[in-house]
Parts: C-alpha cells; structure tokens; sequence
C-alpha cells in the first residue's frame, strides 16, 4: 500500500485544524496534490488575516502530536512583525528580523503568506522538482548534499563545493534536461550567495524531500 498524506492547519485564536484529504497515488500526482492543498491553505487563511502553521503529516501519526506541533508553529508566525504568516518545515534555525527599531529572532520556516507562495513554491520549489524529478534515487542523494551546502553556506569553501556539486549533475548531451539543469545552475548560483535566498531554499528543499521520500509508510505483509 502507498503513503498517506494530509495536511493540518493550525490558525486562530481557536487553533481550528484545517485537514484537506489524504491521497493513495504516485508520488508525482501526490505532490501536485500536496503543493496545491498548501496553496489552497494559503489563499484561504490569508483571506482571513491570519497567522498559520502547516504541518504534513503521515496518517498514522498522532492527532494529539500534530495539534500541539501545528499550534506551536502558528504560535511562532505570530512572532512575524505584521503577523499573518506561515510557518512550515522548521529545522531548528532561527534569523533575525526587524521589528520598529528593535531586533527579534524568528524560525527560518517562518514566512509572510506572499514571501512563501511566491518565493518558496512557485519560485524554488518549482525549480527543483522540474529538475529533480528526471534524477529519480540517485537525485535524492544529491538533493540532501545540497541541503547541507546551503544550511553553511556562510562558510565560503561551500561556494565552491556547491558549483562542483552542480557540475556533477550535468546532463551530457543536450536537449530539455541539458536546459533545465542550465536554468536551475543559475539560479542556485545567485541563491547560495543570499541568506533569505538560502533560508527559502531550505525549506523548499525540505519540503520536497519530504514529499518524495521512497520506501517508507508503506503497510508490511
């Protein structure tokens, strides 16, 4: 049997849980359906003006695990300054942001609705799984090498490992892949060099790791 997703929402005062519905399918069609019910949570929530925290989570999980992490991450995007934020796909790092004339720390996987729809989906995490869905296994090993470059990019030997790191994955002969590695090559080479570039890529590479990880949830005989 397939992995069973759902997405859980914590938003307002009430910390209502907003589930949309689990899917049995391949991993493609599942994360189309993943990255859509996370839109949908957005268009929603921010309609209301609210501050959210999205969790994605097995079936099997527990309901009272999932209320206390989700209504934990809203507590968080409440920290935002102008609150009505997301927060998704923590990893324990925090950055700080202006508030007034004073400084706050905020987690990275704390976003405004706009910065998370525009920059995290439709920006990077479209990039990625237009590249890496061609790689299959072997492009989730680089996937993850390239997690730990962006978490210390701030390390400048990093730089260079992530340009070798990219040159490895280069198609050899030309044709649609050669392109799409060409355009993802270049973009990554100006996110490394910017920490909310980074921060965003983090996420969605978390985001996308998640989603497509192979071999687990599944039912035994």
């Amino acid at each position: 049997m397939g992995k069973f997703y759902s997405l859980l929402t914590s938003v307002g005062i009430y910390e209502q849980n907003l589930s949309l519905p689990s899917y049995e399918m391949d991993l493609k069609l599942m994360e189309n359906a993943l990255i859509e019910g996370l839109r949908l949570s957005k268009d929603t929530i921010r309609t209301l003006g609210s501050s959210a925290g999205i969790g994605i989570y097995e079936d099997s999980y527990p309901i009272a695990t999932i209320a206390q992490e989700t209504g934990a991450m809203e507590s968080e995007s409440k920290r935002m300054p102008g609150k009505n934020a997301v927060t998704i796909m923590e990893d324990g790092e925090r950055h700080l942001v202006e508030e007034g004339e004073e400084e706050k720390e905020i987690s990275d996987g704390t976003y405004s609705w706009e910065e998370f729809d525009q920059e995290v989906i439709q920006e990077k995490y479209r990039a990625l799984s237009e590249f890496f869905e061609d790689l299959e296994d072997r492009g989730m090993a680089f996937l993850y090498r390239m997690l730990e470059l962006v978490r210390g990019h701030e390390e400048k030997i990093n730089f260079a490992r992530m340009m070798y790191l990219l040159s490895r994955l280069e198609p050899s002969e030309e044709g649609p892949k050669k392109e799409k590695y060409r355009q993802l090559s270049k973009k990554m080479y100006e996110w490394i060099q910017s920490d909310q570039d980074c921060r965003q890529l983090k996420t969605a590479i978390n985001l996308y790791a998640y989603i497509n990880r192979k071999g687990e949830g599944k039912d035994e005989d």
